[in-house]
């Protein structure tokens, strides 16, 4: 019985621990946005700046970015956005979180220097793995 007892206070203990290590409202509140979600806040805009996709997203609703926002998406920020390539198509996806100090609503700059110079299809996934394109891209 004292072990079983060491055993479930030991469990506890490490829950505790990870949820204090990891961001424990981000934990639960994190949305990979739909391609709906992008175009409500004000859209999104790719470009190449160097090494550097850069992602014109905000998604208050309070900018419009390629299109007019119908949408105010007060209290949540962009917590990651994504780059992943699949074949010839560079996807784009965002996740947002309940924003915090230090987030902002605004997407960040991405690192593209691992991928081969060519010409990208460029589409934005959605959580159910379908894309919406966005055009194509040339990465120098």
């Amino acid at each position: 019985m004292k072990k079983a007892i060491t055993l479930i206070l030991s469990l506890i203990a490490l829950i505790a621990i990870a949820i204090f290590v990891t961001d424990p409202v981000s934990l639960f509140t994190k949305h990979h946005q739909p391609w709906s979600f992008i175009q409500s806040a004000g859209g999104m805009k790719v470009d190449i700046n160097g090494d550097r996709l850069i992602v014109r997203c905000d998604v208050s609703g309070l900018k419009t970015i390629t299109t007019k926002p119908s949408t105010i998406h007060s209290g949540i920020g962009v917590h990651e956005t994504k780059c992943s390539l699949l074949g010839n198509t560079l996807q784009i996806s965002v996740v947002t979180s309940v924003i915090k100090k230090g987030m902002s609503t605004e997407c960040d700059s991405l690192d593209i220097s691992d991928y081969p110079a060519g010409e990208y299809t460029l589409a934005y996934l959605n959580q159910d793995g379908t894309t919406h394109e966005m055009g194509t891209i040339a990465v120098p």
